[in-house]
């Protein structure tokens, strides 16, 4: 047996453990036979260069999965959970999807957006319903994927929307990009750029985007040229962000550097390889009311403390990880539990899981959410609003520094 297939057999028995939960223990043999197993199959990265923040994601995710086989168990099914390392190598992707497929996946997932795009035209050749993180534009309405936060296009817009309404400076706001080549949360914010100055001429300077090869972590080059910039979005995952950082502070830079979404699942890293009095003026944008005092935190505090360490959740919760895997855990959950609901659990296919996702609705506002899910054949995508959050050095924690809004 090769070593990766060792590897990737001792991931799986992660999701195994998950088909021997308690949750229908004591159940008699006639009655198991008739649970319908929905498996679903979990595409990430487990060792490579994004594992630093895609770990505790993934741990979150199962935490969840164990959490509803333990206390709310969906009637007359059991969720089976197998995982795949992808290791952020995009030539692991069709093969790791073709290795869940033969363990029997009804559910496709993949933090990583390039997964989706990648097998979407496996996933309506297969019938097999793929959920993931942030969309892309490619893949955004396709018939069989669904997401729960929008494209790095539109994420960038609304960055933008903040830079134009908070804008104190003389002319206009001079804007760059950093980031790996060749990685979605690279190229999505450089396309949105280039979308939104193609509209909008003359509300930007745009002095282009520089990009080293992935995973580098020596950016002399690209910071002295965007040394004059007034915002620089970093389009990096995992070191790449605090090396990015601290060679732009060291080298003199004073300017704002903003980010999407990713950047916060990768907070932990950072902190631990950049200086504290270097952090200063580093902003995301996000969708998620991940470090807000809301009901929603307390859950994810919830579920993590069943079967985490208080010291190990309290590192994880100071990054967007944990509790992304959370949100990410109720929305599959949530709508395999629709389906159930509409066809009953000997019924529950393919099919009947994608109409229940494209017929969602699920109302999270309350919890702390920007807006309720409302998904429909015209959208896939849960959430529409954002909140820009900045780095408090001081207090070492980051601070919403806006209510919700759309771009």
């Amino acid at each position: 047996m090769s070593k990766s297939l060792v590897k990737t057999v001792a991931l799986v028995f992660l999701g195994v453990l998950l088909a021997t939960l308690p949750g229908l223990a004591g159940c008699a043999e006639e009655e198991e036979a008739e649970v319908r197993e929905i498996v679903i199959g979990y595409e990430g990265d487990w060792t490579g260069p994004a594992a630093s923040g895609a770990v505790e994601y993934g741990g979150a995710f199962l935490d969840y999965f164990r959490m509803i086989e333990d206390e709310n168990p969906i009637p007359g099914v059991k969720l089976k959970v197998i995982t795949y390392d992808t290791r952020s190598d995009y030539s692991r992707i069709p093969i790791g999807y073709v290795w869940l497929k033969g363990q029997g996946m009804d559910v496709f997932f993949a933090p990583s957006p390039a997964d989706l795009e990648i097998n979407a035209p496996r996933l309506a050749d297969d019938e097999i319903p793929g959920f993931g993180t942030t969309s892309l534009d490619s893949v955004r309405d396709h018939e069989w994927c669904f997401w729960v936060f929008d494209t790095f296009e539109a994420q960038t817009e609304a960055v933008l929307k903040w830079i134009l309404d908070t804008w104190e400076g003389e002319g206009k706001p001079k804007i760059g990009l950093a980031g790996w080549a060749a990685l979605s949360t690279t190229w999505g914010p450089e396309r949105g750029l280039d979308l939104y100055l193609a509209a909008h001429p003359d509300d930007f300077e745009y002095v282009g985007a520089q990009k080293a090869p992935m995973g580098s972590v020596v950016w002399a080059v690209e910071v002295s040229r965007l040394m004059d910039c007034d915002y620089i979005f970093q389009g990096c995952v995992g070191a790449g962000i605090p090396s990015f950082i601290k060679e732009a502070r060291l080298r003199g830079y004073e300017g704002k550097i903003v980010a999407c979404n990713p950047l916060a699942g990768f907070w932990n890293v950072t902190t631990q390889a950049a200086p504290a009095d270097l952090l200063y003026e580093v902003y995301h944008l996000h969708s998620m009311p991940w470090s807000i005092d809301c009901p929603f935190t307390d859950q994810c505090w919830e579920v993590g403390l069943k079967y985490r360490s208080q010291d190990w959740l309290e590192s994880a919760m100071r990054q967007s990880s944990y509790t992304g895997g959370i949100i990410f855990g109720t929305f599959v959950v949530e709508v395999i539990r629709s389906a159930v609901a509409e066809v009953g659990a000997e019924n529950v296919d393919a099919n009947a899981i994608r109409d229940a996702a494209e017929s969602l609705e699920l109302d999270l506002t309350a919890d702390g959410w920007g807006n309720a899910w409302e998904l429909s054949p015209d959208n896939h995508v849960c959430t529409l609003t954002y909140k820009m959050f900045e780095w408090d050095v001081e207090q070492e924690k980051w601070v919403a520094v806006t209510d919700w809004f759309s771009p």
